[in-house]
């Protein structure tokens, strides 16, 4: 863990590939379900974003998540990175993209949907209180994504009616958890309240079984750790960012 800028950087792991990114960082999670989607090893580096050590910006800016394979080379781009995962790793674990190829289309297709629900989410959380314009777009995509599910899988459970988590779950669950994680929050009163999950039950139950998969429950982040970062939100004034930062409950 890198908890400030005087942390020396690692040693190389020859032995497996080492993710450096943040227990909330929406990418590096995606990056870290498809890694446990497909059974791989690998090791996790927390980083401070708030306190970034030279090396780490001197490596793609500092940005986050970034994948350091066991022979020096980095790759960058949760996107890019999960596709790595799919093609190298294809004899273990499962596959995130559906065997249909008319499906992985409609995979791609619709992770667009995902990206602006959180969008719509930041343009609430920024104003760290309740506005009607703002919620309302929030809650319109709130209901699109509830639509597809309904016309899309039949288990109510997956986007897309797989067996099994795809890439496309994989977004919506980092978009879709980062705003009802807010439910017994700082922000409870303030914004849950007026988010429609209660409408939403297709959502809640997909939020639900990401979390039960036995799988994901090691890479994961953690309602303690979002409710601590959200109290830090909640000092700050309205679109103020907040760097992910260490140490951190988790």
């Amino acid at each position: 863990m890198i908890n400030d800028a005087s942390v020396p950087r690692p040693p190389l792991n020859k032995a497996m590939p080492r993710l450096y990114g943040h227990f909330l960082c929406p990418y590096a999670e995606r990056v870290r379900l498809a890694l446990s989607a497909r059974n791989v090893k690998f090791e996790r580096c927390e980083i401070n974003l708030k306190d970034k050590p030279q090396w780490h910006q001197e490596i793609e800016g500092g940005t986050i998540p970034l994948l350091e394979l066991p022979a020096g080379e980095i790759l960058k781009d949760s996107k890019v990175l999960m596709e790595y995962v799919e093609e190298t790793y294809k004899n273990q674990g499962y596959s995130t993209l559906p065997p249909d190829a008319k499906l992985r289309a409609k995979l791609r297709m619709s992770i667009p949907l995902a990206e602006s629900l959180f969008s719509a989410w930041i343009a609430v959380l920024s104003l760290r209180t309740y506005s009607e314009p703002e919620m309302k777009i929030f809650n319109a995509k709130l209901k699109e994504i509830e639509s597809f599910l309904k016309d899309n899988s039949i288990t109510a459970q997956f986007f897309l009616g797989t067996a099994n988590p795809t890439q496309l779950d994989i977004h919506m669950y980092a978009c879709l958890s980062r705003p009802y994680f807010t439910k017994n929050s700082v922000f409870h009163d303030e914004l849950f309240k007026h988010m429609h999950f209660e409408e939403c039950e297709r959502i809640v139950k997909f939020i639900k079984a990401m979390q039960a998969r036995p799988e994901f429950q090691a890479v994961l982040s953690k309602e303690i750790t979002h409710h601590e970062y959200l109290k830090e939100v909640k000092t700050t004034a309205p679109g103020t960012k907040v760097a992910l930062y260490l140490p951190i409950a988790h």
